[in-house]
């Protein structure tokens, strides 16, 4: 029932990160701002689409809760906790906790269009609060299915194979999730700040992917399949009409690619945090020149910049590094196993 309700869930996000891909090319195509049934913004067709699956990955995630007072449950290996009166997988409660974070940031965001009008800027607060929700809901569901792959009772080894395709899953929306809006708008931002911001979206998201899956080539398998839903979501809506559409460069996978080369080298092999940190140090290095010739052509060319295009990846590059540590910490305690172990830590 658990993987059940994960899988489902996860498969939701597809939607939602197609809604969300939808929104942003509503945003920058001027022609295709049409008001949904005559409604005022933030009330428009991509927005209900996102908001669609919020109640059903809620169901989803409640399923799996109980009463608390029924802890002789053990969850078959997995990690529970108990809140407000109910017990359930960690993972699940985490998720409907990021969800009920969702919502606030709908609530703040409409009530600023209602008093502010249309305009407002893509990092404003109610934005900020949304991307976090988002990344919590990703990481939630990255803890969930970690837990179920590593510590599961399950016996079926297709059981097993689900857990782990849901896992890869979780990890590319979670990468979704840390860079969905970029580019965006990218004529407003010069070259190199555009190289430095996605080597911190992406370099986060690939970074957890390469300590949570121990698998050679993870992180440029993990990219490739994202750049391709990406570049799916955006031919629809070109097709439609949808001009503005963007995708993340192409040449990500070659920086991404040079990071998993770093990985094989035998002094990388525990995925420790000072390999972590260099395997960061990389991905910067090889993707600030691709970052920066890539974003050259459309971005604002009054302040383009290579060497502060390399400076900003390498340390943003760093920074990834130590959020990736975090999150994954964040994750592996909720789910009972250390980090990078693969075992868990409680029975």
């Amino acid at each position: 029932m658990v993987l059940r309700a994960a899988l489902l869930t996860v498969l939701l996000q597809v939607v939602m990160q197609a809604c969300m891909a939808w929104d942003v090319a509503w945003h920058t195509t001027p022609a295709m701002r049409v008001p949904f049934l005559g409604l005022p913004h933030p009330l428009i067709l991509p927005h209900f689409g996102i908001v669609a699956t919020l109640p059903i990955m809620a169901l989803l995630m409640a399923s799996l809760l109980r009463p608390a007072s029924r802890k002789s449950d053990d969850g078959g290996g997995l990690k529970l906790a108990s809140v407000l009166g109910r017990r359930g997988p960690v993972g699940a409660l985490a998720v409907l906790g990021s969800l009920g974070l969702f919502l606030v940031a709908l609530g703040v965001d409409s009530l600023y269009h209602l008093v502010r009008g249309p305009a407002e800027p893509l990092l404003a607060p109610a934005h900020l609060l949304g991307f976090l929700a988002h990344i919590l809901l990703s990481l939630s569901l990255v803890a969930l299915l970690d837990d179920l792959t590593f510590c599961p009772a399950l016996g079926a080894r297709a059981d097993q194979r689900l857990a782990r395709a849901g896992l890869v899953l979780a990890l590319i929306w979670l990468l979704g999730s840390l860079s969905i809006v970029f580019p965006f708008q990218p004529h407003v931002y010069s070259a190199h700040y555009l190289t430095s911001w996605l080597a911190l979206a992406m370099g986060t998201g690939l970074l957890v992917a390469a300590q949570v899956l121990p698998w050679r080539f993870a992180t440029s398998m993990i990219l490739g399949l994202y750049l391709s839903f990406r570049v799916a979501v955006a031919a629809v809506l070109v097709q439609v009409g949808y001009t503005g559409a963007t995708i993340p460069p192409e040449s990500l996978l070659v920086a991404s690619l040079a990071a998993d080369l770093w990985l094989l080298l035998p002094f990388n092999r525990r995925r420790g945090r000072l390999a972590l940190a260099g395997v960061g140090l990389v991905f910067g290095l090889v993707w600030a020149p691709l970052g920066y010739h890539s974003f050259l052509p459309i971005a604002d060319p009054a302040r383009a910049s290579l060497p502060k295009a390399f400076l900003g990846s390498e340390v943003m590059a760093l920074a990834a590094a130590g959020l990736a540590l975090a999150m994954v910490a964040v994750a592996a305690r909720g789910n009972g196993r250390r980090p990078g172990s693969g075992r868990c830590s409680h029975p």
